[in-house]
C-alpha cells in the first residue's frame, strides 16, 4: 500500500514554498487504496510515482480490493460530483465479493501538527501518517461517518 502512494513519503524540506492548490499537493494529502485510483500522463506513467500493487504476489498472496475509483466522476452522486478531488480520490466500497456496495470513500492525510509533511525531518513511514476515513453515501451524497487512523507502514 505505501507503494502505491509513495509520494506522500517524500521529506520536503521545510522552506520549501509549496501551492496548496497544486495537483501534486493535493494528490499528497490523499492515500489510494486501489491500483485504480492511480493517474496516468499521456505517455501511460503514474503522474505520482506511484508502483501499482501486485494482484496476485506468490509471497503474499492475492491482493483483497475493498474500494474502486473511477476518475471520471461517474459513480458520484450530484452534490459531490462537481469537485475534482472528489472526483480523484473518492472511491467506491467493495463487498467481501469485491461486488460494488451503496457507500463512497474517501482517505485523507492529516498533518501531524508537530511536524507537519513537509518538514524534512519527519520519518513518515517509520513515526506514521493520520489518515482521516470518511464515508458517504452513494446514492445521496450524505456524510455518513469518519474515523481516524494512525498508520505505520516501517516499525
Amino acid at each position: 500500500m505505501a507503494d502505491l502512494n509513495i509520494g506522500i513519503f517524500t521529506a520536503r524540506p521545510s522552506w520549501m514554498m509549496v501551492d496548496p492548490d497544486d495537483p501534486s499537493e493535493v494528490r499528497r494529502h490523499h492515500l489510494v487504496l486501489d491500483n485504480s485510483g492511480i493517474q496516468y500522463n499521456a505517455q501511460g506513467q503514474p503522474m505520482y510515482e506511484e508502483i501499482p500493487i501486485a494482484v496476485d504476489d506468490f509471497n503474499r498472496g492475492r491482493f483483497i480490493r475493498k474500494v474502486v475509483y473511477d476518475h471520471s466522476g461517474a459513480h458520484l452522486p450530484q452534490p459531490l460530483v462537481n469537485s475534482e478531488e472528489n472526483r480523484l480520490y473518492m472511491g467506491t466500497y467493495l463487498s467481501e465479493n469485491e461486488e460494488t456496495t451503496n457507500y463512497l470513500v474517501k482517505v485523507s492525510i492529516r498533518e501531524d501538527p508537530r511536524h507537519g509533511l513537509r518538514e524534512d525531518s519527519y520519518d513518515r513511514r517509520q513515526l506514521g501518517l493520520g489518515l482521516i476515513i470518511q464515508v458517504f453515501d452513494k446514492q445521496t451524497g450524505a456524510f455518513l461517518t469518519e474515523t481516524y487512523l494512525h498508520w505505520v507502514v516501517d516499525y
